[in-house]
């Protein structure tokens, strides 16, 4: 139940963006409440808070942990590659990415189309990269 005094926020909408101008962003903006969106700031100036990437489906893997299967993969575009992720919390989407993983494992490439929370890393030797975890909408 949303109170009288409470903010409801709105989703982010999702922005098209090139594998390339993504990977590139070295940016973040970080919500400051527990709700508040976090933002990829790419080097156009684009705010990036969920992405829909486009393109060739180049890797997709299934790893086990104590928690479930999580799914890894890798789009391809013109412009470069996209990582994503399917995290074990969410087996609402496990039914969906098992039958793309059967597709991609008998050797079939495909063009898709994902929507995805965009997320941004910094490894411990100071390496950035950008993925996006898949959600379902």
């Amino acid at each position: 139940m949303i109170s009288g005094n409470s903010t409801r926020r709105m989703r982010q909408p999702a922005i098209r963006i090139f594998a390339h101008e993504y990977s590139e962003a070295s940016l973040i903006e970080e919500g400051q409440g527990e709700y508040d969106p976090s933002f990829v700031i790419t080097k156009l100036g684009a705010r990036v808070n969920r992405v829909m990437v486009c393109g060739v489906i180049d890797r997709l893997q299934r790893s086990e942990s104590d928690n479930g299967p999580n799914y890894s993969g890798q789009i391809r575009d013109p412009t470069g590659s996209h990582f994503f992720s399917v995290a074990s919390f969410q087996p609402e989407l496990h039914a969906d990415i098992e039958e793309l993983l059967v597709r991609y494992e008998s050797g079939d490439r495909f063009l898709m189309t994902i929507v995805g929370r965009s997320r941004w890393f910094e490894s411990e030797e100071g390496s950035r990269y950008c993925r996006f975890d898949i959600k379902e909408n």
